[in-house]
């Protein structure tokens, strides 16, 4: 009788490190699968984006971004922020011109990678040129993904400018051109810090 306790616990040890070991290769297996299908690793929460909206409401302000002012992320991080755009015509619905670009970094210019070059940073952006609409005397926001590229220099801090622009037949591109300060609704901008 002895032995057969014996035997019967060694047998319940044994498929008790088999269940630990199978429910620890599918968590890793579930959670490699769930990262390829939203392959983004930093999203704002449905929490930020209100906390944005009454934001923009209580201070009159016309654009904004759910995000820290400063984040730190590794290379090949993807990640979303919300931008959000408020439309102050009570009568008339709009559309808008939103760009994204890469505006600055802490680096001297000779060390960014090529492949944070403005164009580039445009094309891993959403809404890089896109316009949006917004209804009458409404509020709402946009998701952007932005993805650092793997050759981004650690330590570095990468300065990122939303401008939203009110005619979408003219320029919307950096505040340096004339053309755009003239026909900017409302910017803002997010700093991403590469560990």
């Amino acid at each position: 009788m002895r032995k057969a306790a014996f035997q019967m616990s060694l047998g319940m040890i044994v498929a008790l490190v088999f269940a630990v070991i199978l429910l620890t290769v599918s968590i890793a297996w579930i959670n490699d699968v769930f990262d390829d299908i939203t392959g983004v690793s930093k999203q704002v929460t449905d929490i930020a984006m209100q906390n944005l909206l009454d934001d923009m409401s209580s201070s009159g302000k016309k654009v904004g971004i759910a995000a820290p002012d400063l984040t730190t992320w590794k290379r090949g991080d993807t990640g979303s922020f919300a931008i959000g755009v408020r439309n102050d015509d009570p009568i008339q619905s709009k559309v808008y011109r939103m760009k994204i670009y890469w505006d600055y970094s802490t680096e001297d210019p000779s060390k960014i990678p090529s492949d944070l070059q403005i164009k580039e940073v445009e094309r891993t952006l959403d809404y890089g040129g896109g316009t949006i609409f917004r209804e009458a005397g409404g509020s709402n926001t946009d998701l952007v993904k932005v993805t650092i590229p793997t050759t981004a220099i650690s330590g570095a801090s990468y300065l990122f400018r939303v401008i939203v622009c009110k005619d979408i037949a003219q320029p919307c591109g950096k505040l340096t051109d004339p053309a755009t300060v003239a026909n900017v609704y409302g910017t803002d901008q997010f700093i991403i810090k590469v560990a």
